[in-house]
């Protein structure tokens, strides 16, 4: 099985974890997420929650396309934490990291 970086949630207006990815396409319903898979997908939990369902950065609403974004990346030293992440719409995030793979990382 190739180990993915990425986790997605889809998340309802609760707060619940409806569905989550582990890149494209979803995951295996008989995959075992790792300790630190589950955090990931805890953090990001809470991160939308605390968006409201709307982008930190521009307001628009993110209905089931919201991107978790690290304001300062792990490889510069940041960390996957509440007080690093922001929920941003796929526009804005692309706008984060121009010229990355379509703008997305």
């Amino acid at each position: 099985m190739v180990r993915h970086r990425w986790v997605y949630c889809e998340i309802n207006k609760s707060g619940l974890i409806i569905r989550i990815y582990k890149g494209l396409p979803p995951i295996a319903a008989n995959y075992t997420m790792t300790s630190r898979e589950r955090a990931v997908a805890e953090i990001r939990r809470q991160v939308f929650i605390r968006s409201k369902g709307d982008c930190e950065y521009c307001g628009k609403n993110l209905g089931q396309g919201g991107h978790m974004h690290e304001t300062i990346h792990r490889s510069r030293g940041g960390q996957i934490s509440l007080e690093n992440c922001v929920a941003i719409c796929a526009e804005c995030h692309r706008g984060e990291h121009p010229g990355i793979g379509g703008g997305v990382a």
